[in-house]
């Protein structure tokens, strides 16, 4: 095959020979010289219940798990398992079913799974003689009769009755947005939480002892936590496991949390280093067909689809966003603009010459776009545009209502963070009301963010995720400071990975001003109430005898700011009665011109630190 590994997935019932199956098929791609890794995933049931087994096999193989959605070959020994399975199989993938096989001709019925071994061998570069040798040693000699006439049937089977992917086939019309079938990416938010959460402990385990054996940091607070690997034994285990923190990748900059070796290592991202170290992040050549699989999903969950054209206005480069975005909307199938970010005005003209209908970018970006285009004299909402893909920073359910009425696109957040993958851990669906965690490669906690006890669904707390398929460079327990909650109970879309709240804040972002907390998202939720101010903002912080001080800078519509100083003053009491009302404190606000606060073709700097500067 021209893949650089073969992705093997079988699948069935207890009592069906699946883990049998799957050794024979690691035995006969070791005698052909392949590398192999196995794996094997029994459900809650012993025997009777779901079972399954990954086999990999290639030049190099580096993780015995096939990602969701990455099997080249799905072989399903019980017909009833077709559907608990689907969501493995690749775009193009191939499904091997009983109905390939005329069961009638079999000698031994429980010789069928070898029998669709022989069918499945007609595709793989293995010759039969390595097939025939793999199941005479795994197999008793009293059985080895049956079993090889088995294998032989399937073999000679012309192929007539292989069922291809039906999730491999993408229609070529337009998707309607009011009645949208489900889009292949999106298989696998919808697998049973059965078979989820016995993906998860699998994964779980696999990156607990490979963090253990391959990463010092980790052994060594393993090791003063009293666990070992063998120790997780349950999805509740992981609260045994020690915390990362952000100041873990600082510490050990550049490669010191690695589990890959650099021959391996085909990806290096970093954060911009502003507040010292950059954080260095990396990724195997299967990390980035995880990153490219989640962001596939992302966008298939905003109903973006392969006739879409989507501009990227996220930076290429070191940051994660404008790479992890332009890899998920190609596997899409969609038309990618890789405009990257800044050159406001281009973006605009592109936006309208394009047809861009989906734009990636900040939301304060986006706020600038529409202020950019009305100067130019372009409406946003004449154009093609119908879906915005916002992340990187903070905002409010505010300005989410914003943006839509000023533009007429249906705004979506995304959730990411370098640290885990980059953009791509979680994403909204089209009922707007959380964000869906992949939570088959990103497992999420709620803890409380001073015990660092674990909270339950439902509780506010601090998000905790520990990466379960990242193979360079593994997260466990890694503390992200965003504050919200896990939504367990069923979102209407259908989807069975659960829900975050969308984060509007940070537990390291809040502000003591007089004894009091204020976080930046109460200022922003307290200035969207007031309709004649600007969606533009900034937060100074000065000190002043040794206490701290706040004063918020607000730009005014040019309506207002050329009214009679009364307009002024009554808009002026109206911020900051509505701030007061939001933090229980009196801040001072500062009316300014329209334009005069600086805008950011990033992430927004809402806050300006001038407390350590000497006073005049």
């Amino acid at each position: 095959m021209s893949r650089d590994v073969t992705n093997i997935v079988i699948a069935g019932l207890g009592g069906q020979g699946v883990i049998k199956a799957s050794d024979i098929i690691a035995e006969a791609a070791i005698r052909a010289g392949f590398e192999v890794k196995k794996s094997e995933l029994h459900g809650m049931s012993q025997r009777g219940g779901s079972v399954s087994s990954d086999v990999r096999f290639g030049v190099s193989v580096l993780s015995p798990m096939v990602p969701t959605g990455e099997a080249d070959f799905l072989v399903v020994v019980d017909p009833d398992q077709v559907g608990v399975n689907r969501h493995q199989l690749r775009n193009g993938g191939v499904l091997i079913t009983p109905s390939v096989i005329d069961e009638k001709q079999l000698t031994a019925k429980k010789s069928l799974n070898i029998a669709l071994l022989g069918e499945l061998s007609r595709h793989l570069p293995i010759a039969e003689k390595e097939w025939l040798e793999a199941i005479r040693t795994n197999l008793s000699l009293k059985l080895q009769d049956a079993n090889l006439k088995a294998f032989a049937l399937g073999r000679a089977n012309c192929g007539s009755a292989l069922t291809v992917a039906t999730s491999a086939v993408r229609s070529k019309a337009p998707v309607s947005t009011s009645a949208r079938p489900r889009h292949p990416a999106s298989e696998p938010d919808f697998i049973p939480i059965e078979n989820l959460r016995a993906v998860q402990l699998q994964r779980l385990q696999f990156i607990a002892r490979r963090a253990y054996e391959r990463v010092p940091l980790y052994r060594q607070r393993m090791d003063g936590s009293g666990v070992k690997p063998d120790d997780i034994r349950s999805l509740d285990d992981i609260t045994r496991l020690p915390f990362t923190q952000k100041a873990d990748l600082r510490d050990t900059y550049p490669f010191g949390l690695f589990a890959s070796p650099l021959r391996e290592v085909v990806r290096l991202h970093a954060s911009s280093g502003t507040t010292g170290k950059p954080i260095v992040v990396a990724y195997t050549r299967e990390d980035v067909a995880v990153w490219t699989n989640v962001m596939m999903r992302a966008f298939a969950s905003y109903g973006l689809h392969e006739h879409d054209v989507i501009q990227n206005a996220y930076g290429y480069g070191l940051f994660t966003g404008g790479l992890g975005a332009h890899y998920g909307a190609e596997a899409l199938g969609a038309t990618v603009i890789p405009i990257s970010g800044g050159n406001t005005e281009r973006q605009i003209m592109v936006m309208k010459d394009f047809g861009v209908t989906a734009i990636c970018c900040t939301p304060s970006y986006f706020l600038h776009l529409i202020e950019k285009a009305r100067e130019m004299g372009e409406d946003l909402r004449q154009l093609s545009v119908r879906v915005g893909v916002f992340g990187a920073e903070p905002w409010t359910e505010g300005m989410r209502q914003r943006i839509e009425a000023e533009s007429g696109i249906k705004a979506y957040d995304i959730y990411g963070l370098s640290e885990i993958v980059g953009p791509g851990v979680g994403a909204e669906c089209e009922h707007q009301c959380g964000l869906h965690i992949f939570e088959d490669h990103f497992y999420p906690e709620i803890v409380d963010p001073q015990t660092g006890e674990s909270l339950p669904d439902g509780a506010e707390g601090e998000l905790v995720f520990t990466t379960l398929s990242k193979l360079a460079m593994p997260m466990i327990r890694y503390r992200t400071h965003d504050i919200t909650a896990l939504m367990a109970e069923p979102c209407a879309c259908g989807r069975t990975i659960r829900r975050i709240r969308r984060i509007s804040r940070r537990s390291d972002d809040m502000l003591i001003i007089r004894g009091v907390n204020v976080f930046p998202s109460q200022i922003e939720s307290a200035l969207l109430r007031i309709e004649q101010t600007l969606p533009h903002y900034q937060i100074v912080l000065t000190r002043e005898g040794g206490l701290d001080q706040m004063e918020v800078h607000v730009e005014v519509t040019p309506q207002v700011f050329s009214d009679e100083v009364r307009a002024l003053e009554e808009l002026h009491r109206k911020l900051t009665h509505a701030i007061e009302t939001v933090t229980g404190i009196h801040i001072h606000v500062r009316l300014v011109a329209p334009r005069t606060l600086q805008r950011s073709e990033g992430k927004a700097k809402r806050v300006l630190d001038k407390r350590n500067e000497a006073p005049r």
